[in-house]
């Protein structure tokens, strides 16, 4: 037969902080019993203390004590979000990363033409949304300025503490 540790047991009756000791203690081998000694009034409770030597139970694996501290009986619908978050991580990772480009890639491309002349930025603006907006208005004003028909001149104007800046389209006589 097994020799048995030192065993220390004790029960408090009352409300908290109590020190009352109304109650009993049987110990064993491999067990004890507690019993209070009389009724426990609304407020009250009944505390056991149980205790022994170190090294008479072996102490969980700290993957066990992890297990316990996620109390996944109670905590369980917080899983799902984590296992979320590690799957599309997952995903991200090897679908979803750009490239790794050493160099970057020049862009080189011409306008579109039509009858051999290429298609101005209004026309272009034009055929994509089959309208013509104000940004197609504002291309062409530029692609005229470009080719040299037009000059687009900045106005400063001055107002005691405000500055405003306003543009001027003046007709160019030497086109190219």
């Amino acid at each position: 037969m097994k020799k048995r540790k030192n065993i220390k047991a004790a029960c408090y009756t009352g409300a908290a902080g109590s020190t009352e000791t109304a109650g009993g203690i049987e110990t064993g081998y491999n067990s004890g019993l507690f019993d209070t000694t009389r009724e426990l009034n609304a407020g009250e409770g009944f505390t056991i203390v149980f205790g022994w030597d170190k090294g008479l139970v072996i102490p969980p694996s700290a993957l066990k004590r992890f297990i316990w501290a996620l109390d996944l009986q109670e905590n369980w619908i917080f899983v799902f979000p984590v296992i979320t978050l590690i799957i599309m991580f997952n995903l991200w990772y090897k679908r979803g990363r750009d490239p790794k480009i050493r160099e970057a890639v020049a862009v080189m491309y011409e306008p579109p033409k039509f009858s051999g002349e290429p298609l101005t930025p209004a026309e272009i603006g034009a055929l994509v949304d089959e309208k013509m907006d104000p940004r197609d208005i504002t291309s062409a004003i530029v692609g005229l300025a470009d080719k040299g028909y037009i000059k687009i001149e900045e106005i400063k104007k001055d107002w005691l503490i405000f500055d405003s800046t306003d543009s001027a389209l003046l007709e160019s006589r030497n086109p190219g």
